[in-house]
């Protein structure tokens, strides 16, 4: 299927826009939801205008109703709806009112463990269960974490740049309840498909290899000053 020339400019603007946009542009960078927002409104309304044979595309009430609750009822644990909206909201409501014994413990940890360690277990785990468990808690725990590490300001900028590569990767790819799929026999067991098992492996090995990476920098940094 062959995109129509004005459909296709349209799009790579859009990505072009998303792109380049908050590194080029102050004012995109400080309203990033906004942005984020009107693109997506955009490229919504200009796949109208794909036509694609048998599936409706453009906006519809569908679209709509599900961009309304999918953030409210993802899932349903005991009849309880739980969504993206209500984990950040009760993950920001335990920050906010544990905000001080919660940067102690981190202290802690950091003092027990070395800093070393635990930043290649902040840069790992969040990158490894990010599909699972949202890159929007993912960065809230991040940011929660990096705050109360005692490094300095520039050791801090490296580990969220690096921790925040971790967490897209492991965002992007496909969820790992995915990683199983039912075979045609109902009474065979479940089995794991290689294109994205390989994936998989390859992504882990990626967020490692990045955790390994920040580790030694921040062992070898000779201007490292704990605060």
């Amino acid at each position: 299927m062959a995109l129509e020339p004005g459909v296709l400019i349209g799009f790579l603007v859009i990505f072009l826009a998303v792109l380049l946009g908050p590194f080029k542009i102050h004012v995109i960078e400080e309203n990033l939801e906004v942005f984020l927002f009107v693109c997506g409104i955009a490229a919504m309304t200009i796949s109208g205008f794909v036509e694609i044979p048998g599936t409706e595309t453009g906006w519809r009430m569908e679209i709509i109703e599900e961009a309304l609750t999918s953030p409210l009822a993802s899932l349903h644990i005991g009849g309880i709806p739980i969504g993206i909206f209500q984990i950040v909201l009760v993950v920001g409501l335990i920050i906010f009112k544990w905000h001080e014994p919660i940067h102690k413990a981190i202290r802690k940890m950091a003092s027990a463990l070395s800093l070393k360690i635990m930043a290649f277990i902040l840069i790992a785990v969040l990158g490894l269960f990010s599909s699972v468990m949202s890159a929007i808690l993912a960065a809230i725990i991040l940011v929660e974490m990096v705050n109360a590490l005692p490094l300095s300001r520039k050791s801090k900028i490296d580990l969220t740049v690096i921790a925040c590569f971790s967490i897209g990767l492991g965002a992007a790819l496909t969820p790992l309840a995915n990683l199983f799929r039912q075979s045609p026999s109902q009474n065979s067991p479940v089995r794991l498909t290689m294109p994205i098992s390989c994936s998989y492996l390859i992504c882990w090995v990626n967020i490692y290899f990045q955790a390994s990476l920040f580790t030694v920098l921040l062992g070898c940094s000779s201007s490292e000053k704990l605060i």
